[in-house]
């Protein structure tokens, strides 16, 4: 299944997360993978290195890790709080970032 299947994207970008916990988990390294899935996935017939060609090779977009994005949202609250002096986000009513929509009280 190539990465940008039109049909089911969201399908596309699993099936591609997969294969690059599969290569993690087989380098040894942290990966959401585990035997059990592996199993399970070679059972349908699971295909592990993708032999669709790529038409062109994007650039990879920096993906923020866990605590990254933690520091990114903080300072979105941050700001909305020295906008507003409260941090009771409410997003009906405010244009605020999406990151930061969690924090509705």
């Amino acid at each position: 299944m190539p990465f940008n299947y039109k049909p089911d994207q969201s399908l596309a970008h699993w099936v591609h997360g997969c294969r690059r916990e599969y290569k993690l988990y087989q380098d040894g390294k942290a990966s959401d993978m585990t035997p059990q899935r592996i199993a399970e996935l070679e059972k349908l017939g699971f295909v592990w290195k993708s032999d669709f060609p790529r038409k062109f090779k994007k650039e990879r977009k920096h993906v923020p890790t866990e605590m990254e994005d933690w520091e990114n949202c903080y300072q979105l609250l941050a700001s909305f709080h020295a906008k507003y002096g409260h941090c009771q986000v409410n997003t009906r009513e405010l244009s605020v970032p999406q990151k930061i929509s969690f924090v509705i009280l």
